[in-house]
């Protein structure tokens, strides 16, 4: 694939399909060997999905192995988490997956703590549930509100978690058949937010 394009060509894997056939490093050879610019290894396996704990140290394994750029990837939530990885395994980059979404400031939050070594605050619950709408609204112009909406209730979910009575909103969005009943919910629960604490 590599020689079929101008554009460099990157690998995310895992490391294999369960703990008995943990195969990431014959894997990375391959593609290497075949002209991959850069390999992202997420250090579960595919059966694990996202149970349990991310194994760092096989990215530094990883790291050592190969000659090319190395993107880890796994359990990313915080900044500190993107720092961490970095110092922890050597690798040159960190991908953040589920921990950007629902809070899509985490990336430029590492970026600020990598750079000058302290992070920005996280984003207040008024911020938070903005975007969220703000998301929603952009998701439905997208693809329409029939399908917008019902696909969007779980990146919603992940912009309020956290948040006091963020379980009921979140009950309450699952529940709401349309785009102005949804927007609705958020706006009502921010204002909650807002009286019982200054948001």
């Amino acid at each position: 694939m590599a020689g079929a394009t101008r554009l460099p060509v990157t690998v995310k894997m895992r490391l294999g399909m369960d703990g008995d056939t943990i195969n990431f490093l014959d894997i990375a050879r391959l593609c290497v060997d075949n002209g991959a610019a850069a390999l992202c290894l997420h250090p579960r396996t595919r059966r694990q999905r996202f149970t349990g704990h991310s194994d760092w140290t096989q990215i530094a394994v990883l790291k050592e192995t190969v000659s090319v750029p190395v993107i880890g990837s796994g359990d990313i939530w915080t900044p500190e988490d993107a720092q961490a990885m970095l110092d922890q395994t050597g690798c040159d980059a960190v991908m953040c997956g589920r921990g950007a979404q629902g809070e899509p400031w985490l990336i430029g939050r590492a970026r600020v703590l990598l750079d000058t070594g302290s992070a920005p605050p996280p984003p207040t619950p008024r911020q938070r549930i903005l975007t969220a709408a703000a998301h929603l609204d952009l998701h439905v112009a997208h693809i329409g509100p029939e399908r917008g909406v019902p696909t969007m209730r779980g990146f919603l979910a992940r912009y309020i978690k956290g948040l006091p009575g963020a379980a009921a909103a979140r009950a309450a969005v699952n529940r709401a058949p349309s785009l102005e009943q949804t927007k609705e919910i958020l706006f009502n629960y921010l204002h909650e937010l807002e009286r019982a604490e200054p948001v």
